[in-house]
């Protein structure tokens, strides 16, 4: 009878365009679920918007996860299906607008889906933007080799498998595949291990939207940070010998002058990275962060440590860095360093990726030419100072 309810419910969702991540711990005969073939709603999928802004609602989410720490999961899941994509997704505070909009509820909750309590239904989502999680169930972001506790969901996995629906994928019967019906958890013999898209999605999800070109892609700032101190130290470490090491350093300290102007704080260098408050590395590949540079595309990105105690900035060694000078011919084919790292400099100060153009935040990468194809130095916009200014005050 279990089997028979769980076919039931999601056929109920499949009716009512809502897709759901069943937990069936005990179903011996096939615990991997049952794979549905469900055509995309052409009035929804795929989503024609490039650009697709998503929400948290409400701050009454689960007292098992911050909303800081669920904002980052969630940017997390959005990045992972993004990368193989041309759909970039924002965060957005107008839950009213948001395409996406997420949410914690138990029981009826008003969409014809209720939710079960522990168990059974962990989370459902529509083609329409809605998903939703189950708030009586226990969730975390497990950590990398971290044991399971089977009472306790993952909130990254379940989080990307519902991401997948609203883009418009059904249910998966491929093993270790993130679109399985039912919840497993991303666990090997050495406890939890990163989550990742399969072929098989990859292939489902570029057979709706098409592949992501080779643009420049900066990944978001995954978590905002409010700095209580007004002094913050930072060091640099193995910058590549392709690069010259004053120049890099001169560039970096000058992204943190720039933001110092408008605030009242100051930045300054040390040479013990590990004592460092922010730690800017030159890495490649997979690199111990769970956000591995896939390619030379995917250029810089920052994290706050698991202890919560530092920053980090990590630029792509792989990546073709351009030393622009201003006035001078601008380097085609290259990433100019001192534009992201003007804007990961921003992002270790909490602020988030923005939608306007004229923003050093911008969710895009730009290229600061003059209509005579010289370089340009990129500066804050008024509304950078605005945002900036917001967290912090003026400057002294």
């Amino acid at each position: 009878m279990k089997n028979g309810i769980t076919i039931l419910v999601f056929c109920l969702l499949i009716v009512n365009l809502i897709q759901g991540f069943n937990l069936n711990r005990t179903n011996t005969e096939d615990n991997r679920g049952i794979d549905y073939e469900i055509p995309a709603d052409p009035k929804y999928i795929p989503w024609p918007k490039k650009i697709i802004t998503y929400a948290i609602q409400g701050t009454d989410i689960t007292s098992d996860v911050t909303l800081k720490d669920l904002r980052k999961v969630v940017r997390e899941a959005f990045d992972i299906w993004s990368k193989y994509i041309p759909r970039d997704f924002i965060e957005t505070t107008d839950v009213k607008n948001a395409n996406i909009q997420l949410s914690f509820w138990e029981g009826s909750h008003n969409d014809n889906i209720s939710f079960d309590g522990i168990g059974g239904i962990v989370a459902h989502a529509s083609y329409k933007g809605i998903l939703h999680y189950d708030r009586d169930e226990k969730w975390k972001r497990y950590s990398i080799s971290e044991k399971e506790n089977p009472r306790i969901k993952d909130l990254l996995a379940v989080t990307i498998h519902e991401i997948g629906h609203v883009l418009g994928i059904g249910h998966s019967k491929i093993p270790g595949s993130v679109m399985i019906l039912d919840y497993q958890g991303d666990f090997g013999k050495n406890g939890y291990v990163q989550p990742k898209l399969l072929p098989s999605d990859i292939q489902n999800i570029q057979n709706i939207y098409g592949a992501r070109n080779n643009e420049i892609k900066l990944s978001p700032i995954t978590k905002s940070n409010q700095w209580n101190r007004r002094n913050i130290s930072y060091a640099i470490s193995d910058i590549p010998p392709s690069l010259q090491h004053i120049y890099i350093n001169t560039l970096i300290f000058k992204a943190f002058s720039t933001w110092s102007n408008v605030i009242p704080m100051n930045f300054y260098q040390i040479l013990q990275i590990n004592s460092s408050d922010i730690r800017i590395r030159f890495v490649k590949g997979e690199h111990g962060d769970n956000g591995p540079f896939s390619n030379a595309t995917d250029v810089a990105h920052s994290l706050i440590t698991d202890d919560h105690r530092n920053f980090e900035i990590h630029f792509n060694n792989d990546a073709k860095w351009a030393q622009n000078i201003v006035g001078k011919p601008f380097i085609q084919n290259a990433t100019d360093f001192y534009a992201i790292a003007l804007k990961m400099t921003g992002g270790v100060l909490g602020l988030q990726n923005s939608l306007e153009p004229q923003s050093i935040m911008y969710y895009l990468y730009k290229k600061y030419i003059d209509e005579n194809g010289n370089y340009f130095e990129p500066n804050l916009s008024e509304n950078d100072v605005k945002e900036i200014q917001k967290i912090y005050g003026p400057g002294f």
